[in-house]
């Protein structure tokens, strides 16, 4: 089957192999057929493995696990003829740490059949009211700081700070001290040089905070979207 549907493709996959956008094709059986080189670095891939005719849960990758996920998207696609996302978290590009993209995944129609999926991946990015106000590109969520001025329970507390959580609110999800929190504010606040929370979101959109996770806050795995 899957030598089937590479064939039928054979005029997108020069421009697969060509860009750095990682994109990968099953068959119906949700065996992989192939994936371009973007892709196999996405998804970890050891040098010299040979993906084609694999299940996912036989890929020696730490992602494996998540083969029952991507098997029931497979499934949706075919069934509903139609793409279907999901957000996908892991240390992927052989990052250190974990990262959320969106993971595209579409029919494959010979005539009005489906005969397979193609799929692709994209960093999960972030377009908040005020950058689209300031006609900002959107940036990508991670859980990598972008600054080391803040300690990491600091950081924390800047995740929902940033939300506009109340003190009491923090508290409450961190299980520490009111204020324990507020003492966390207050030195935030020194170290960014500023005297409100209005004041500190104005930074924290300008350094980047407004897209950083903590990673303790990051689930590893697949949602669908």
């Amino acid at each position: 089957m899957f030598y089937h549907i590479k064939n039928n493709l054979e005029e997108l996959i020069p421009y697969l192999e060509a860009t750095s956008i990682p994109w990968g094709i099953k068959d119906l059986e949700s065996v992989n057929v192939y994936m371009n080189e973007a892709a196999a670095r996405y998804a970890n891939i050891p040098k010299g493995y040979d993906i084609v005719g694999r299940l996912d849960k036989e890929v020696p990758v730490d992602w494996s696990e998540l083969a029952d996920e991507y098997t029931n998207q497979d499934l949706l696609v075919i069934q509903n003829k139609t793409d279907v996302p999901v957000i996908e978290t892991n240390y992927w590009n052989g990052g250190a740490y974990l990262s959320p993209y969106i993971g595209d995944k579409y029919p494959i129609f010979l005539g009005d059949k489906v005969v397979g999926t193609l799929w692709s991946s994209r960093p999960f990015k972030l377009l908040t009211p005020m950058n689209y106000f300031r006609n900002e590109k959107a940036r990508f969520v991670s859980s990598l700081a972008p600054t080391e001025l803040f300690s990491p329970t600091e950081l924390k507390v800047i995740f929902f700070l940033i939300q506009r959580y109340s003190a009491k609110e923090i508290s409450r999800i961190l299980t520490i001290n009111t204020r324990t929190v507020e003492r966390h504010t207050y030195t935030i606040y020194r170290k960014a040089k500023v005297s409100s929370l209005y004041q500190f979101i104005e930074f924290a959109l300008v350094i980047g905070l407004d897209c950083y996770i903590p990673e303790e806050f990051i689930v590893k795995g697949v949602k669908f979207i």
